[in-house]
């Protein structure tokens, strides 16, 4: 078991309602990546990065995934009610903020059709299941994704995350823009795992 020694899960829990409003975020301007990729980071009125983290535990049924070997993975988070709610009201935001800012976004002015045609939300959502949110994550380097028990020390990655709900931290970076399409890129900075309790159905045991 290692504790990490200047960063603590618990510690930025204080950020968890830093993204009650999307009044005064902003969009920067572009900047392309070294694998040639357009993106504009996003902050809020003070420069600060969004970060969100749920109040309650999700799960991840597939764990960190990747189409081909990288350390840069996929994670899709199953959503709560109050997750869903949050990033729908986030693609509402995005919807009506990229409209009005077309022209210096794009180059050109673009109606809200074609946003949404265009639109690439970070949520998921299929039949009746509850949404799953897209998130990546980083498993080596500097801002490798950091994992952390109930207690607040740093664990590795689970080998099974069936059994497992997960806390995360969510940093909404940037919008991402690749041919016609664009959407948010939403990066996991931290975890912190939760095994639910089971309760025998047998009860109480007999002294």
């Amino acid at each position: 078991m290692r504790v990490h020694p200047t960063r603590h899960f618990l510690s930025v829990s204080k950020y968890k309602n830093m993204a009650q409003s999307f009044a005064d975020w902003t969009l920067a301007d572009v900047f392309v990546t070294a694998k040639g990729a357009k993106q504009r980071a996003l902050a809020d009125g003070s420069k600060s990065p969004i970060l969100y983290s749920p109040e309650d535990p999700l799960t991840a049924p597939f764990g960190f995934s990747s189409w081909e070997e990288s350390s840069r993975k996929n994670l899709e988070l199953r959503c709560t009610k109050g997750v869903e709610d949050y990033f729908t009201q986030f693609d509402e935001w995005v919807r009506a903020y990229l409209v009005q800012n077309s022209e210096r976004l794009f180059k050109k002015k673009v109606t809200a059709e074609q946003v949404a045609e265009c639109y690439k939300s970070p949520l998921r959502k299929k039949g009746d299941y509850p949404a799953l949110l897209r998130t990546k994550v980083n498993t080596s380097g500097n801002n490798a994704v950091r994992i952390w028990d109930e207690q607040g020390d740093e664990v590795d990655e689970p080998k099974n995350w069936q059994d497992i709900q997960v806390r995360p931290m969510l940093h909404i970076r940037s919008l991402w823009i690749m041919g016609p399409s664009f959407g948010f890129t939403v990066e996991c900075t931290d975890l912190q795992l939760h095994t639910p309790r089971r309760t025998c159905p047998f009860g109480e045991p007999k002294v």
